[in-house]
C-alpha cells in the first residue's frame, strides 16, 4: 500500500509541475545561476559597438516616399537573399524553415473538397435577414419537412471563452420567423431526425444604431490583423499558392511588404498576442472564469477607440486559450466566438480537429471573412480595428491548412476591391509557426515555430501620408522584429486620424515608453530597426530566439562537464537510430561513439546554451551540430515524434539539460540516405552499417543499393 501511495504522489507532483509550467508561462525569462565558465564568455566580445554608432549607416538613412524605388517581388526564399551589410546584421537565423525537400515528405499535398460536395443536398434553404430581422426557410426542394433551425444569441451576449450551446431546435412554421434578440446566425435542418452536421449555417453582422449614428469620418483609415494560428511564413508560401499568386499581382494601389525575420515571443497564442495586445506586461492564466476585461486600460482596442475606432475581436474556436489570460468580457464593439460554439454543438467542430471544417455549406474561417466584410460594409464611414484570430492550421497534421487557400484568395480579392479608396492596413500574421512535425528535433522545424508569418498590405494613400514609410517598410522586412512592436506600430497608425507625428516627436516617444520601459520597440512605419537589434533588446526570450549570437572557444581543453553534454548529444542520436523503438531497423544504423568536440559555442544569457561541432569514432566524414540547453526552467516533456527527451543534469546545481536539434553539417547523399529514407530513419543522424550486413538482413533492401 505505501508503494502505491508513494506512485500516486509521484505522479501528481509530476503533473503538477507540467500544469504549472503549461499555464503559468509568461513572457519573462527565468532567472538562472549561470555556470562561471560560460558566463565569462560574452557575446558582446565579438561585436564592436562602437560600429554601429554611425550616423550614415542604412538604419539612419531614411529615403522620401516619392524617391523610392527599391520595392521587394514577395518569394519564398528572399528570406535567404538578405543583402549583407556593414556593420552586420546580428539577429540573421541559421535556418528559416523547411527545404520543399522536407516539407513534402512531412506534410504532403492533399487537396480538399468543396464543403458543398459533403452535403445530403446541394440546394440552400435557409435566409437570416438581419436588416428586415427574418429568418426564412425552404426545404420544399429537398424534403415534405420545413424543417427545423436554432437561433443564435443577440450580439450583446457575445464574449469570449467557451460556452455551451444549449437553445432547442424549433420546427419552422412554413412562413418567416421574426427575431425577437438581435441574433446574428442560426443552423438549421431539412430533416427531422438531423441533430449534427446540419447542412445550413448563417452568420452576418448585425451594425449597432449608435455607431451608424456617429458623424461620417472624413477620411477613415482601417487596421485588420488576420491572424492564422500555427502559420510560418514558409508554410504560408507552401500550401497557399493561390494566395500568393494574387498578392504577388496586387496593384499600385496596395503595397506589400513581407517580414522575414518575425520572431516569436513564446511558444502560445497568448505568449504572443499579449504583447501585441497590451505591450510589455506580465499575465498569467485564470482558472475560474473571469467576467472582466482584465488589461482594460493597456489594451490596444481602448486606445483604437479614444482614436474614433469601431472595433471588433472575431475568432473561430469555442475555447478559452485567450480568455483565461484576458478575461472573457473584453470591451470592443463587436466580439464573435459564440457561432463556433453553436458548430461545436451541430458539426462536431473543435478548433484543433485533423480533419476538414465544414460548417454547413463552408469551411469554418469562410464566416469569419464574411463577417469582416459586412462589418467593413456596414461602418465604411467610421474608422475599423479588426482582429481575427483563425484556427484552420492549429492542427497535428500540417494538412488541413490547405483550404484556407482559395478562401483566403477570394476574401482578399473581393475585400480589397470593396475597400479601394479607404485608407487601410492589412496585417496577415500567424501568431506562431508549427508546433509539430519534429519541430522540437531538426532546426528548420524549431524554426518554423520562430519565424512566423507577417506581411503588411497597405494602402498607397495612407503610405503616402507617412514620411519615408516605403524605404523603412523595405529595411525593416529585413530586420528582427516582433509583436511588441506592432502595439506600437497601433499606437502609430491611432494617431494619424488626428496628426502626423515623426520618429523624433516626443508623442512617438511617448508612444514607445506606452509599449515597454524596459525595451527597444518601433512603429514598423516609422522608425527603422538598427542591425544590432538582438532578441535581448526587444524582449524575446533567448528559448525563443532564431538567431542566438554564440561566442567560438578556441581553449584546445574542455571542462568536464562540456564532455557530458557532448555525451548527451551522442546518447540522443543513437537513441533516433538504433534504440529499442527502432529495433525492427538496428541492423541499419551503427551505434556511434563520441571521437572529438571539433569546435565548441556558447552563450549565457538567463539560460545556458552549447553549440557543438561532434565527431564520431564510426565516420572519418561525419560531422554533427547540435545546440544543448541546460536550465532551470520547468521545461515541459513532448511526445518522441516531436522532441528529445529532456533529461535531470546536476553538474552546476538542479537543472534540466535539453537538446534544441542535431543535425549533419557534412553532405551526408548517397546510399546510406537512400536506405533510411526507404525505412523513415533520420537519414542526417545514421551512419549506415556496411551494405552487406544490411542486406544480409533485410534482402529486399538489395535493389536500392545496386
Amino acid at each position: 500500500m505505501l508503494t502505491y501511495k508513494v506512485i500516486i504522489g509521484f505522479f501528481l507532483i509530476c503533473l503538477s509541475g507540467y500544469f504549472y509550467y503549461d499555464f503559468t508561462s509568461i513572457r519573462t525569462p527565468f532567472s538562472n545561476k549561470r555556470n562561471p565558465w560560460t558566463h565569462q564568455y560574452s557575446s558582446n566580445k565579438d561585436v564592436n559597438i562602437s560600429d554601429y554608432d554611425c550616423p550614415s549607416c542604412s538604419w539612419n538613412l531614411y529615403t522620401p516616399n516619392p524617391s523610392f524605388t527599391k520595392f521587394e517581388s514577395i518569394y519564398e526564399f528572399n528570406d535567404e537573399a538578405i543583402p549583407p551589410e556593414t556593420p552586420p546584421i546580428l539577429c540573421i537565423p541559421d535556418s528559416f524553415g523547411y527545404t520543399h525537400e522536407e516539407a513534402g515528405r512531412i506534410f504532403p499535398k492533399i487537396d480538399f473538397p468543396d464543403c458543398v460536395e459533403k452535403l445530403p443536398h446541394k440546394y440552400p434553404f435557409l435566409d437570416l435577414d438581419v436588416e428586415k430581422n427574418i429568418l426564412t426557410m425552404n426545404c420544399s426542394k429537398v424534403s415534405k419537412y420545413p424543417g427545423r433551425y436554432v437561433l443564435g444569441m443577440s450580439q450583446e451576449d457575445e464574449e469570449l471563452g467557451v460556452k455551451e450551446y444549449t437553445i432547442p431546435f424549433e420546427e419552422y412554421p412554413g412562413k418567416p420567423v421574426k427575431l425577437k434578440n438581435k441574433e446574428e446566425w442560426a443552423y438549421a435542418t431539412c430533416y427531422e431526425d438531423r441533430d449534427e452536421y446540419l447542412e445550413e449555417a448563417a452568420y452576418h453582422h448585425r451594425p449597432k444604431p449608435e455607431i451608424l449614428e456617429r458623424p461620417a469620418q472624413e477620411s477613415p483609415i482601417v487596421f485588420i490583423s488576420l491572424t492564422l494560428d500555427s502559420v510560418s511564413r514558409r508554410n504560408f508560401y507552401r500550401k497557399l499558392p493561390k494566395t500568393i499568386e494574387f498578392l504577388q499581382s496586387l496593384e499600385d494601389d496596395y503595397k506589400i511588404f513581407d517580414f522575414k525575420i518575425h520572431n516569436v515571443m513564446g511558444e502560445y497564442s497568448a505568449n504572443n498576442l499579449a504583447p501585441q495586445f497590451f505591450g510589455d506586461i506580465e499575465y498569467k492564466t485564470h482558472k475560474d472564469k473571469v467576467y472582466k476585461d482584465i488589461f482594460w486600460e493597456k489594451s490596444i482596442w481602448k486606445y483604437a477607440k479614444m482614436a474614433g475606432f469601431v472595433t471588433l475581436f472575431i475568432e473561430d474556436g469555442c475555447t478559452n486559450d485567450l480568455a483565461r489570460y484576458f478575461g472573457r468580457s473584453i470591451k470592443v464593439d463587436h466580439i464573435g466566438t459564440y457561432f463556433w460554439c453553436g458548430a461545436k454543438r451541430f458539426n462536431n467542430y473543435e478548433n484543433n480537429m485533423e480533419s476538414q471544417r465544414c460548417i454547413g455549406r463552408k469551411n469554418s474561417h469562410v464566416y469569419i471573412y464574411d463577417y469582416i466584410s459586412e462589418f467593413s460594409k456596414n461602418y465604411r464611414q467610421q474608422s475599423q480595428w479588426v482582429f481575427t484570430h483563425i484556427n484552420t492550421a492549429h492542427e497535428n497534421s500540417g494538412k488541413i491548412i490547405s483550404t484556407l487557400d482559395i478562401d483566403t484568395r477570394d476574401f482578399l480579392k473581393a475585400y480589397l476591391t470593396q475597400q479601394k479608396g479607404v485608407k487601410i492596413v492589412l496585417f496577415i500574421n500567424g501568431d506562431h509557426g508549427m508546433r509539430y512535425g519534429e519541430w522540437f528535433k531538426k532546426i528548420d522545424g524549431s524554426h518554423e515555430h520562430r519565424l512566423p508569418l507577417c506581411m503588411f498590405i497597405a494602402s498607397k494613400s495612407l503610405l503616402d501620408m507617412i514620411p519615408n514609410s516605403y524605404d523603412i517598410l523595405t529595411h525593416n522586412s529585413n530586420r528582427l522584429t516582433t509583436k511588441l512592436d506592432l502595439y506600437t506600430t497601433q499606437l502609430h497608425i491611432f494617431s494619424l486620424l488626428s496628426q502626423n507625428i515623426t520618429k523624433d516627436s516626443e508623442e512617438y516617444k511617448r508612444y514607445k515608453q506606452m509599449t515597454t520601459e524596459r525595451f527597444q520597440p518601433i512603429s514598423y512605419f516609422l522608425e527603422k530597426a538598427p542591425n544590432n537589434r538582438t532578441c535581448e533588446s526587444i524582449g524575446v526570450p533567448a528559448f525563443w530566439c532564431s538567431c542566438l549570437k554564440f561566442t567560438e572557444i578556441t581553449n584546445s581543453t574542455y571542462p568536464n562537464f562540456v564532455r557530458k553534454l557532448a555525451d548527451e548529444v551522442i546518447y540522443q542520436i543513437n537513441e533516433e537510430t538504433n534504440s529499442p523503438r527502432q529495433a525492427p531497423y538496428d541492423h541499419i544504423c551503427q551505434k556511434v561513439t563520441l571521437k572529438e568536440i571539433k569546435k565548441l559555442w556558447v552563450l549565457s544569457i538567463s539560460e545556458d546554451f552549447y553549440k557543438f561541432h561532434i565527431m564520431t569514432h564510426e565516420s572519418e566524414k561525419a560531422l554533427y551540430e547540435a545546440v544543448v540547453l541546460v536550465t532551470t526552467a520547468p521545461l515541459r516533456a513532448r511526445s518522441m515524434l516531436d522532441a528529445f527527451t529532456i533529461n535531470p543534469y546536476f553538474e552546476t546545481g538542479k537543472k534540466r539539460i535539453w537538446i534544441a536539434y542535431i543535425r549533419r553539417v557534412d553532405s551526408y547523399a548517397g546510399i546510406c540516405e537512400t536506405i533510411t529514407k526507404a525505412r523513415k530513419i533520420s537519414s542526417e543522424l545514421c551512419i549506415c552499417k556496411n551494405t552487406d550486413e544490411i542486406v544480409k538482413n533485410e534482402p529486399n533492401l538489395s535493389p536500392l543499393i545496386k
